[in-house]
């Protein structure tokens, strides 16, 4: 856990640190934007079930010179005892010229999961992205890349290893729009299969809802589905 936590922040840093040095000279403008949070749900009577997640994240307001993002969850839960939830996910992101109708792109995604036997998933790559729709932060847009996927699973194969590397192909679509003043919508769409083998795939969709109660508050909802198509052995 420690070891994926190190290296998204490794990430996360190296893919932010050329806009965090040009934000520093900007006094009169706030360039970044910081967010954490803090969710607990519990539970009691016949069975109990206790699950935290905590979040942050740091992007880049001014959209029209670039876009970079990074952020981080950990979700923790039990039931009975018995832990029934461990994830740590990270990813940063960079696109140059955004506002162009093709800009290219780069991105770095880590995720650890014990209860998918998943020791570590490392992702990075580059692509362009092509934009049909653009109005400010208001987007349509869709995108390819190819990406080195690094897997690390709690599990021992003939070699005495569950470590694999694959060249993936990355293909997003996304929608975003601005309801009104500090609320957003924004869909999703991730699907990553092996280069060769395309029934070695991984799918995301993440579902962004937020609206603004004043400035400083907001109230957030998200919606993710995953889908691993090639799990570990005795993971559905």
């Amino acid at each position: 856990m420690h070891r994926i936590a190190a290296v998204l922040l490794t990430l996360t840093t190296l893919l932010l640190l050329p806009a965090a040095g040009a934000a520093q000279e900007e006094d009169e403008t706030n360039s970044w934007s910081a967010e954490a949070g803090l969710t607990l749900q519990a539970s009691g009577g016949n069975e109990s079930l206790t699950v935290f997640t905590v979040t942050g994240g740091l992007s880049h307001l001014e959209t029209d010179v670039y876009e970079a993002s990074g952020n981080v969850r950990f979700r923790y839960g039990e039931s009975e005892g018995v832990r029934v939830v461990e994830n740590l996910r990270g990813e940063a992101s960079m696109d140059l010229w955004p506002g162009a109708t093709w800009s290219p792109f780069f991105f770095a995604t880590g995720e650890q999961d014990p209860i998918k036997k998943l020791e570590a998933r490392l992702n990075g790559g580059a692509g362009a992205k092509r934009t049909f729709w653009q109005d400010g932060w208001n987007e349509v847009s869709t995108s390819a890349a190819v990406l080195y996927s690094y897997e690390n699973l709690d599990v021992a194969d003939s070699l005495g290893t569950g470590v694999t590397q694959t060249a993936r192909w990355s293909l997003r679509l996304r929608g975003r729009t601005e309801l009104g003043t500090g609320s957003r919508f924004e869909q999703v769409i991730f699907f990553q299969p092996a280069w060769d083998r395309i029934r070695d795939y991984q799918l995301e969709s993440v579902t962004k809802l937020r609206v603004a109660l004043s400035e400083q508050l907001s109230i957030t909802t998200d919606l993710l589905y995953q889908r691993d198509n090639t799990p570990a052995p005795d993971v559905k």
